[in-house]
C-alpha cells in the first residue's frame, strides 16, 4: 500500500459523500473482497459461505467513511482494517438483534462472486508469482480456507492483518497490543510456518 493509494482512497471517499455512485461502486470493487475474507477468518467462518447484505455493505462503508474524514485514519492499511472492524460489528450487531430475516431478502454480495484472491500468493509465493502458481491458486483456496480457520486466533489475525491490509510489523504491533515490531514479525512468521505446515508445503 502506497501514499498513492490513500490519496485516492481519499479523494473517492469524499466523491461517494458528495453523491458520486461511480466512486462508491469503485470503492466497493477494491476493498469489499478484502473486508469480507478478514470479516470471516475473524469470526471463524468459511468466506465462500459469508454473505453481506447491502445494509451490512452500507453501513460499514458509511462507518469507516466518518473515521476517514475526522482523521482518524491515516493510511491505506489502516483503512482496510477499520473497514474490516466495521463490517465485523454490523455482522454481530444484526445476528444480536434477529434482523436478518427482517430485511426483505436484499441483495447479498457473496464472496465466491468477487473475483479476488491473495491469500494464496502471500503466504505461500515468492514476491513475484509465476504463471504456474496463478493458475493453480483457486485450487488452493479452499485447502487454504481450512488452514487458515484451524489456527489460533491470533496467527489467524497477524495473517489478515499482513496478507490482507498490507501493514507493516509496527502497525501490526500496534493494532495487536504487541510489545515490538520485532515481536510482530515473529508472530507472523510463526503463522505463516504453520499454515504451510497445514498445508503439507
Amino acid at each position: 500500500m502506497t501514499a498513492e493509494d490513500f490519496s485516492l482512497t481519499s479523494a473517492q471517499v469524499r466523491a461517494a459523500q458528495d453523491g458520486d455512485r461511480e466512486a462508491l461502486e469503485e470503492l466497493f470493487r477494491r476493498y469489499l473482497p478484502r473486508v469480507t475474507r478478514i470479516v470471516a477468518a475473524r469470526m471463524g467462518r468459511g468466506w465462500r459461505e459469508l454473505g453481506l447484505d447491502d445494509d451490512i455493505v452500507q453501513e460499514t462503508f458509511l462507518d469507516a467513511f466518518a473515521a476517514l474524514s475526522s482523521g482518524k485514519i491515516q493510511d491505506e492499511a489502516a483503512f482496510c482494517a477499520w473497514l474490516a472492524r466495521c463490517a465485523e460489528n454490523n455482522i454481530r450487531d444484526q445476528v444480536r438483534h434477529g434482523r436478518s430475516d427482517k430485511r426483505g431478502g436484499g441483495a447479498v454480495h457473496r464472496f465466491a462472486d468477487l473475483g479476488e484472491s491473495c491469500l494464496g500468493e502471500s503466504m505461500l509465493g515468492g514476491d513475484d508469482p509465476t504463471p504456474s502458481q496463478h493458475a493453480t491458486a483457486n485450487e488452493t483456496e479452499a485447502a487454504l480456507e481450512q488452514a487458515l480457520l484451524g489456527l489460533d486466533p491470533r496467527y489467524r489475525e497477524v495473517i489478515c492483518l499482513r496478507a490482507y491490509c498490507g501493514m507493516s510489523y509496527r502497525e501490526i504491533a500496534e493494532t495487536m497490543g504487541i510489545p515490538s515490531e520485532n515481536t510482530a514479525n515473529a508472530l507472523f512468521f510463526r503463522a505463516r510456518a504453520e499454515l504451510r505446515e497445514r498445508l503439507g508445503r
